[in-house]
């Protein structure tokens, strides 16, 4: 790993006026430079029955819910925070987790959650008591990941790494992985078996780890799908001008989502360097409905700030666009002030092969033994909350479909 916080530009893009840049992972470790807004919100229920709908038999809400409550420790709200707009159901969190969630402090000190709720209300949008029981619609004050007490934040290291990484078989080696190593010989399926992976130093130097299991890739929806490519895993026709033997044939980096859109990007190798740099088209607004989409949004976010008693907060000026614009000066305004709100998806989907899935159910990459994806990455579709409760969740099933498939390998290896 690395304590560098990655950026990568995306290609040019006729569509937005230029390109733009989206950050890569936070590193884990050290712990600082953390760059979650730290929006604890898990996703509405349809979506993720969505992701068995499109064939991932066993990943639904009520399969991932246990998960959701496993990894979480919530510090019910105060009185005084309650008063100044916390809302919960207690039934729906976890109490003893490793990841601590709940509202900051700095809640009671905000005055504006009555004007903004009673604005919703003028305009007939529901209140939401809690947006983790699997319905995200209406207005809402959402949890944090956060250390209430202690007044920090709560991250993926202090949760889950530091209180156990004096382990004894635990080993961190800082750097950057360029490539999965691969036996030279096959399973009795033909499929490939990982050896290791070559990874680059932080002093610059080239150095390999042997894996005796598996090799878990959870370098994120922007570098996973390099570390693969790289290890000659990934779509032919993308990959036809490289010097790859390619295992798998899958789609590797096609779906590349932000949001809730219909339109498609990927990422890609450009293998111009020592370590590969991602070459990243999202293809904002491809489908017209996009804009469309954000053209309405935008509209609304106009109504509600012209609708009492938020509209008393607004002091007078010049606004960016009239209150009668035209839908071509707002689809304008949008492509030119639109940014990434930094949730990546979908570049190596948990999809069956023939709709150009890269990981199977189980998280494993088709055409291998023992690779599997756990990040963003493996997400088929999009969902209406951040990131970070789900890849939570997944990753604490991925540790039970680990643990499980050595346990049947070796029933000795049971604890």
């Amino acid at each position: 790993m690395s304590d560098i916080t990655r950026t990568s530009p995306t290609s040019l893009d006729p569509l937005m006026h230029g390109a733009l840049r989206l950050p890569g992972n936070t590193p884990l470790y050290p712990s600082h430079g953390q760059g979650t807004g730290m929006t604890y919100i898990r996703g509405d229920k349809a979506e993720f029955d969505a992701w068995e709908a499109l064939g991932n038999e066993g990943w639904n809400w009520n399969s991932l819910y246990p998960y959701f409550k496993k990894v979480e420790r919530f510090t019910h709200p105060t009185a005084a925070q309650v008063a100044a707009g916390a809302s919960y159901d207690a039934k729906v969190h976890g109490d003893s987790g490793p990841l601590r969630t709940g509202f900051p402090f700095q809640l009671i000190n905000g005055t504006l959650y009555e004007t903004i709720r009673t604005s919703w209300r003028n305009l007939c949008f529901p209140i939401n008591p809690d947006v983790n029981s699997g319905d995200v619609r209406g207005f809402t004050v959402w949890p944090q990941t956060v250390d209430r007490d202690a007044n920090v934040r709560e991250d993926a290291a202090r949760a889950f790494l530091h209180p156990v990484e004096d382990r004894p078989n635990l080993s961190i080696f800082q750097g950057t992985v360029k490539k999965i190593i691969w036996s030279a010989s096959v399973s009795t399926c033909g499929n490939s078996i990982a050896d290791g992976l070559e990874y680059l130093t932080t002093e610059g130097e080239t150095a390999t780890v042997s894996a005796s299991k598996e090799v878990i890739l959870s370098a994120g929806a922007l570098r996973t799908p390099l570390i693969l490519e790289q290890s000659g895993i990934g779509n032919p026709r993308e990959s036809e001008s490289e010097t790859l033997t390619l295992a798998s044939g899958a789609q590797l980096g096609s779906a590349f989502w932000l949001l809730l859109p219909f339109s498609r990007g990927s990422v890609h190798i450009k293998p111009s360097r020592a370590i590969a740099e991602p070459d990243i088209d999202p293809k904002f607004f491809l489908i017209d409905f996009d804009l469309d989409l954000e053209l309405r949004a935008g509209r609304l976010g106009q109504k509600f700030w012209d609708t009492e008693p938020a509209k008393a907060l607004i002091a007078p000026g010049k606004p960016a666009l009239a209150y009668n614009a035209s839908d071509a000066e707002w689809a304008a305004y949008i492509q030119r002030t639109l940014v990434p709100t930094n949730h990546p998806i979908g570049t190596a989907s948990m999809m069956s092969r023939e709709l150009g899935g890269v990981v199977d159910p189980k998280l494993k990459v088709y055409g291998t033994t023992n690779v599997r994806v756990v990040d963003a990455s493996v997400l088929p579709l999009q969902i209406s909350g951040h990131l970070t409760a789900t890849l939570y969740a997944i990753a604490e099933r991925a540790s039970d479909f680990i643990k499980r498939t050595w346990e049947e390998l070796d029933p000795e290896q049971k604890s």
